[in-house]
């Protein structure tokens, strides 16, 4: 499978969860950077992978280092991580 093909696959995957659409585009532009030779993305290079923890990682330092730190932004980054699962 082609990386553009792995690319594609890991949009759709981020695309289909509900919740994080404000965080997306700058979680897929991070993760999926190739390496030099263009033969894997950044997500593929780490030791583990969890999708549910890194977006909600992601969402959390969002919240807390972009001046959205109260109440109803954690309440709903708490619901949007039931929702995972």
């Amino acid at each position: 499978m082609s990386i553009d093909e792995r690319r594609n696959d890991f949009v759709t995957a981020i695309n289909s969860l509900s919740g994080f659409e404000d965080y997306a585009e700058d979680f897929i532009d991070y993760w999926t950077e190739p390496n030099k030779s263009n033969t894997k993305m950044r997500f593929e290079l780490e030791k583990t992978w969890s999708l549910k923890s890194r977006l909600s990682r992601w969402k959390k330092n969002h919240i807390t280092n972009f001046g959205k730190n109260n109440s109803a932004a954690e309440d709903s980054w708490l619901e949007d991580l039931r929702k995972l699962g």
